[in-house]
């Protein structure tokens, strides 16, 4: 079974420019159509979330600005004008207006992009005291700022920019700061009425007949001057295409669109393709370069092929098993095939060969209480272990060991980075009971002792192997009595301890000693 995922990489000029620093107050795109034009901005002021175009103005497709703009009627702003419902307040505050404009040439009439007559006559225009081809910004307490070249019939980005704590206006002409404007006191724009409009002012004209305005954009903020240069041109700065990505490409070819405006032009992919989209077959590189009053720039994808089949080697412990990613259960050496969902919902096929690691854990077992247990040499370590209480011998981590009191014992085997546990055996029972010597003639003393003791054979003279024993029966001591007497120091802590003689016949006795 193959899962098909097909990916539709979305490049809308619009949306990259919306994503890129969405103004707070206001902001218009002007790609709708009729006389209501949606208010973008990411915390519009109430009652301003859709303006209105009034009178002969209309917003439609421009192959001059991006996608839609507004379009200029020549009349005046008593009747035509965007209406924002927006009473104008911006005081107390930083500020950033932005627009894109063209088809505008000089005129003994004076055209007005903005304003509010009854907040301080803030207003932008050109012609008359801007002189032609400029853009002028002026207002009650606002020193003049004009910015030369930005009212042409070419297409132009124009932004004033407000720094309330350095109390000064900058003016930006295509993403460049072109003038820096201290003022006096802070420009105060308080609301007495409104309405703040667009494209009109008052009753002067706003734009002439066939004057575009696009991306009007009003922020409460000031964007600093590499956020403009991107707002200008958000493809200047390789990556709008986004990561590259691998697909699989079962149900054909998956699109890399850009749906721009069909009018808009300057759109060539790598293969010389200037469709909003390209066709993607297969793995390659693929690029495309934007030319246009909107941006220009660059950008290149590498799509890749989603690997459907793969192979790994693995190596487990054979008491644990191997748990494969699709679930399966594995407890022998081989080849298998696991079918996977991959994370592009494709089927992919994984081989795994697998190595399992066994330990060997086989015990043998001698000495006359079978207390001597033996596990197979070449292992990495081992550890003894009383299978009754499930606790380490301490200190018993040789493949030797030798039981002092009757109990069962496995041993934990580790090898290769594997560890597995034996079998458990047993003494016999009476291993610490055993006695072929004669414990009538044995005595210790002092018994309890504060550590050092003294054991007499008295008519017993030996020889006998002696041994000192912890509780677990671990031999701590061992030595060789050929006399009827010897001095014994125990240094471990307090607790019993086991002293065990064996004689050269193999009989055993076993004697018990308390630690104080």
């Amino acid at each position: 079974m193959k899962h098909i995922y097909t990916v539709v990489l979305f490049l809308l000029c619009t949306t990259l420019l919306s994503a890129q620093n969405v103004p707070e107050l206001l902001y218009y795109n002007f790609d709708g159509s009729g006389t209501k034009v949606p208010n973008l901005a990411s915390s519009p002021p109430a009652g301003t979330d859709t303006a209105t175009i009034m009178g002969s103005i209309i917003q439609g497709s421009s192959s001059f600005l991006c996608g839609g703009s507004l379009i200029g009627s020549g009349n005046s702003a008593s009747t035509d004008y965007l209406n924002t419902g927006w009473n104008t307040e911006l005081s107390g505050m930083s500020w950033t207006i932005s627009f894109r404009s063209s088809q505008f040439a000089p005129n003994s009439t004076l055209y007005y992009i903005f304003g509010d007559l009854n907040a301080g006559s803030f207003r932008c225009f050109t012609n008359g005291v801007a002189g032609p081809n400029n853009w002028i910004l002026r207002g009650t307490g606002i020193t003049d700022v004009l910015i030369n070249g930005g009212a042409i019939t070419a297409s132009t980005m124009t932004t004033f920019v407000y720094d309330q704590p350095a109390n000064t206006i900058y003016g930006y002409l295509n993403g460049t700061l072109v003038t820096t404007v201290p003022q006096g006191a802070t420009p105060v724009i308080s609301t007495t009425g409104g309405p703040f409009k667009v494209m009109g002012y008052s009753t002067n004209v706003g734009a002439p007949s066939g004057g575009l305005l696009d991306e009007f954009r009003l922020y409460n903020r000031a964007l600093s001057a590499a956020e403009i240069a991107e707002l200008y041109n958000p493809y200047a700065t390789p990556g709008f295409l986004g990561a590259d990505q691998d697909f699989c490409f079962s149900s054909g070819p998956v699109p890399l669109q850009l749906p721009f405006p069909a009018s808009v032009p300057g759109i060539t992919w790598s293969d010389g393709s200037a469709l909003p989209f390209l066709p993607v077959a297969g793995a390659d590189t693929f690029s495309v370069s934007i030319s246009g009053d909107c941006g220009s720039g660059s950008d290149t994808i590498v799509i890749g092929n989603l690997a459907t089949s793969g192979a790994i080697s693995v190596t487990a412990c054979q008491n644990l098993g191997y748990t494969s990613a699709a679930g399966n259960f594995y407890t022998t050496s081989g080849i298998y095939t696991d079918t996977l969902l991959n994370a592009a919902g494709c089927d992919s096929i994984l081989t795994i060969n697998l190595s399992i690691t066994s330990v060997n854990t086989t015990l043998t077992q001698s000495g006359t209480s079978g207390e001597i247990f033996t596990a197979s040499t070449g292992a990495d370590s081992y550890q003894w272990i009383n299978c009754s209480t499930q606790t380490p011998v301490a200190g018993a981590t040789a493949a030797t060991f030798t039981a002092g009191i009757a109990g069962q014992y496995a041993v934990v085997v580790t090898a290769n980075n594997c560890s597995d546990t034996s079998a458990c055996l047993a003494t016999a029972p009476d291993l610490s009971l055993h006695t072929g010597i004669n414990t009538q003639l044995l005595k210790l003393y002092p018994n309890p002792t504060q550590g050092s003791f003294r054991l007499e054979t008295g008519a017993y003279e030996g020889p006998l192997q002696l041994e000192l024993l912890n509780s677990v029966g671990q031999v701590l001591q061992s030595s060789e009595l050929n006399g009827n007497s010897i001095q014994i120091n125990i240094e471990g802590a307090r607790g019993l301890y086991f002293i065990r003689l064996t004689n050269a016949a193999g009989e055993k006795a076993v004697l018990r000693i308390i630690k104080e």
